[in-house]
């Protein structure tokens, strides 16, 4: 498994943000994707945005109809790293991005890739700070791979090196990955979103939302479901997990009437709810099958804080075939119930398509410790599939 243990060493030393490069690295005022037509490869050159503008980026597009493809590429931000308000293709192969604090009181950084695609791959790419939210095109390819995202932050900042933790700042919500309202794939080309490490490390990040959202009626195809699976989601909590209150989940179905998805082998720990379906999301024709969710509930031995109870599998709302099957659950002891009462696992309120306590087993107890060595299980199943490369290979700057 290939993640380079310098930029492991350095999330442990450095806040995430922090925007000071070495000087070897040759810098480049950030790219045009400006062509109406056609491919272009753009290999082994570093783009850097200093622009806080809301549709600025370390490359942006002014132009609908082309095709980009960036390998080997380092893009670092005040904005977003990649940013399209044009129909454009794009695929981001061994690349690696800092979402960069923008350094502007009330300002937050708008992640790692940002709008419009109707043809995107990202495989391979490591992200600090930022993740990805695609909306407005129907991608008829969508293949999210193998990836590293690492610290997503949603607070604005404060304007000197840090961020605000006062309202606005808790309302802002940042994604691994988001679509909004589309249909994904094609016949004989599902979308997929698979075999990507999830990293927040309580204190150091502040997603602000779900890991993984389906949001607006997102879509597959009847014939090609969108497929989310193997996915490791380690820890999505406020910026101060055992005071301040969180609800994000870590795959989450709603606001729209969606469906034709297949939610399949991912794994959640120390993250408050694996898998939702929202009151207001109507899903129809879901599998949810062979997760694994673990929760402590604990922080350096402290309580977490929840807003909500943690749910593994909020089933609600109107949606129909939805199939929960083979899930498994731990907690940190007997106490949260799978059936019934306030604190059970499965809730349900009107949704024809999952009966109350159905569809997981529940295991406990769980330890933090447990609950830690979750993701070195996750490697090695990645490992045995072929999966070699999490991540990128180019070494961080951070």
């Amino acid at each position: 498994m290939r993640i380079n243990p310098l930029f492991v060493a350095s999330l442990q030393r450095r806040q995430s943000g922090l925007y000071a490069p070495p000087a070897e690295i040759v810098w480049e005022a950030p790219y045009n994707m400006s062509a109406t037509s056609g491919t272009v490869t753009i290999e082994n050159r570093n783009f850097d945005c200093t622009d806080t503008g809301d549709t600025a980026g370390a490359a942006y597009a002014t132009a609908a109809g082309a095709k980009y493809i960036f390998n080997n590429c380092r893009f670092r931000s005040k904005a977003a790293c990649v940013w399209s308000n044009y129909s454009i293709g794009l695929e981001l192969n061994n690349c690696i991005g800092e979402c960069v604090n923008p350094g502007v009181n009330g300002v937050y950084n708008r992640g790692f890739l940002h709008g419009q695609y109707n043809w995107l791959v990202v495989r391979q790419c490591t992200m600090k700070g930022g993740g990805m939210r695609i909306s407005t095109t129907n991608p008829t390819r969508l293949r999210i791979q193998e990836n590293h995202a690492i610290n997503i932050e949603g607070r604005f900042s404060d304007g000197a090196g840090g961020y605000l933790t006062t309202s606005p700042s808790l309302l802002l919500t940042r994604q691994f990955f988001q679509i909004n309202g589309r249909t994904c794939g094609s016949t004989g080309d599902p979308a997929l979103i698979e075999w990507n490490y999830v990293q927040n490390t309580p204190g150091q990040s502040h997603p602000g939302g779900d890991m993984i959202s389906m949001y607006g009626g997102a879509s597959g195809l009847s014939t090609d479901p969108l497929k989310i699976r193997n996915n490791m989601l380690y820890g999505n909590n406020s910026y101060s997990p055992t005071t301040v209150t969180y609800s994000g989940r870590g795959i989450m179905l709603e606001a729209g009437t969606g469906g034709y998805i297949d939610i399949d082998d991912n794994i959640g720990a120390r993250t408050p709810g694996l898998v939702s379906i929202n009151g207001d999301g109507h899903y129809s024709n879901v599998n949810i099958r062979r997760n694994k969710a673990y929760w402590s509930a604990h922080f350096g031995g402290s309580w977490l804080t929840l807003s909500t109870a943690p749910f593994g599998a909020n089933a609600s709302s109107t949606g129909t075939n939805q199939a929960w099957a083979d899930n498994e659950w731990w907690y940190w002891d007997g106490g949260y119930y799978a059936t019934g009462g306030v604190d059970r696992f499965v809730k349900n309120y009107t949704n024809s398509g999952n009966s109350e306590g159905t569809g997981w087993v529940e295991h406990f107890p769980l330890s933090e410790a447990t609950e830690d060595a979750v993701p070195a299980t996750w490697f090695a199943l990645a490992a045995a599939a072929g999966k070699t490369q999490i991540g990128s290979t180019i070494s961080p700057w951070w």
